[in-house]
């Protein structure tokens, strides 16, 4: 009986110890660190700036949807899905000023907008050696945060009088 204690003892101590190193690796968000919204950054004029000529130039619909996922302080990206377009960016927080947002939403670097029928596959193995595509797995946990604990923005095609 002894033994079998220590072996669960031992197990348990691996096993957090393990959990500690893969966090340190794969980049974990822990729990208690507080996510910032995009609402909170200095530069969220540009930003909207920005999604309004996108919007004038490239939507289909008259009411478009922009959900920006939360992120911790310390992160240089965020996500924010497009939803009537059906793309996913990846936010580039970095840079105050109206050229950053400029860069960022109206000529995007290659990779940084997943188009959501084009660019996801069913599972990471069938990403192969591909430098774009992405995994259904992945793309519905980021949507799922950003819709769930985001930021809403609503841009209007034409304005509203």
């Amino acid at each position: 009986m002894n033994t079998t204690r220590i072996n669960y003892y031992g197990y348990l101590i691996v096993l957090g110890f393990y959990s500690i190193i893969l966090g340190m690796f794969t980049g974990c968000v822990s729990a208690e660190e507080n996510k910032v919204s995009i609402r909170q950054n200095p530069s969220m004029q540009h930003l909207l700036t920005n999604l309004n000529t996108l919007v004038k130039k490239q939507a289909t619909a008259e009411e478009n949807h922009f959900f920006i996922a939360k992120f911790p302080a310390s992160q240089t990206l965020t996500y924010m899905l497009w939803r009537e377009q059906r793309v996913l960016w990846i936010l580039e927080l970095g840079g105050e000023n109206a050229e950053h947002w400029q860069q960022v939403i109206q000529h995007p670097r290659s990779g940084t907008v997943i188009d959501l029928d084009k660019d996801v596959v069913p599972t990471k193995a069938d990403i192969g050696t591909s430098t774009y595509l992405v995994d259904q797995n992945w793309v519905n946990s980021i949507v799922y945060d950003a819709v769930l604990n985001g930021d809403l923005v609503t841009i209007h095609k034409k304005p509203i009088n």
